[in-house]
């Protein structure tokens, strides 16, 4: 990828990452390509994305953003899961996708603006409704 690519790309996922205030960071190693074609199109049904960033990127991108409380998991192979509106739909596909596919590994989240611990991604992704007090 040439520096301007590079540049574009980064740009870009800030923009997707500033407007985005629930995010889900995991690894993925080990997933098959039918698991994974799977996995999006449950995130897409979310109205979320699902991106597989190149670490060093993603920091860049994360920089001024409500990301950076989490830019220490972009280690490794490392995917991010984000949308705007709702954590919980977001958190309940992702949970119970790792239920049945144990290389589904989180890494960190972002929910409504403020990281959160891993344990917690379990505890939204069993409600039916999110509120932040």
């Amino acid at each position: 990828m040439e520096r301007s690519q590079k540049t574009a790309a980064v740009a870009e996922l800030q923009s997707e990452l500033t407007k985005s205030k629930n995010a889900i960071l995991f690894g993925f190693a080990g997933l098959k390509v039918p698991e994974v074609t799977e996995l999006r199109r449950q995130v897409r049904g979310t109205r979320s994305r699902y991106l597989v960033v190149k670490n060093t990127l993603a920091l860049r991108a994360a920089r001024g953003t409500a990301m950076e409380g989490v830019a220490k998991h972009f280690a490794g192979p490392t995917a991010v899961a984000f949308n705007q509106t709702d954590p919980v739909g977001l958190a309940k596909v992702l949970t119970n996708f790792a239920k049945t596919n144990p290389n589904l590994v989180f890494k960190g989240a972002l929910i409504d603006g403020r990281p959160i611990e891993v344990s917690e991604i379990k505890t939204i992704g069993s409600c039916s409704s999110f509120s932040r007090l």
